[in-house]
């Protein structure tokens, strides 16, 4: 397959986050995000570090139709101190737009 464009951005020092995005022939794009989250203290107790990887594949059928699969925390992720909201999440979307004439 071949890539007819790509583009890398280190977002900021603070969040540790990395992003690469892709679109292919035949209207497939997608991207991949990494996320580093130190440790920090959170009361009585440090929450643990730790390294979020997410992506996205989506298609484009029709010229404002698009299908979409993802995942958020693809290796589930799970230190201790952080809520069960950071566990593994998979995503599937749907996204239509309207023209006017």
């Amino acid at each position: 397959m071949k890539l007819y464009r790509s583009d890398f951005v280190v977002r900021d020092e603070i969040d540790h986050a990395q992003r690469a995005e892709w679109h292919a022939l035949g209207g497939i794009a997608g991207d991949l995000s990494t996320r580093y989250t130190g440790s920090a203290p959170r009361g009585t107790v440090t929450q643990a570090g730790f390294l979020s990887v997410d992506g996205q594949l989506r298609l484009g059928l029709q010229r404002s139709v698009e299908v979409s699969l993802g995942v958020v925390n693809l290796f589930d992720q799970r230190p201790s101190g952080w809520t069960a909201a950071f566990q593994r999440q998979a995503t599937i979307g749907l996204r239509a737009g309207l023209r006017g004439r």
